[in-house]
């Protein structure tokens, strides 16, 4: 596994993913494994609050300290010239 999704650091902290899987009652451990290149899936996190709140708190703890734990996929967000778009009303 080359790189590691930020989710990882919460599946490490629950004792890694055989564990974690047991917890959740996942017979496929496998799939908490992929979870640590992946990230925990949504639906998983909107399924189990307390495993969301962990999620959330440890992102937010990153960004206090100035990591990145979701790198921006779409690059830098583009300079306002001001000339955005119209107000419509």
């Amino acid at each position: 596994m080359d790189t590691l999704h930020p989710d990882s650091l919460v599946i490490e902290r629950l004792g890694g993913p055989v564990k974690l899987a047991r917890r959740l009652g996942i017979s496929n451990r496998q799939r908490v494994q992929n979870w640590k290149a992946r990230g925990i899936p949504a639906d998983v996190l909107l399924a189990i609050p307390w495993l969301r709140r962990m999620v959330m708190q440890a992102r937010a703890d990153a960004e206090r300290v100035g990591q990145e734990m979701v790198p921006d996929v779409f690059g830098p967000a583009p300079a306002n010239d001001g000339q955005g778009v119209a107000d419509a009303a």
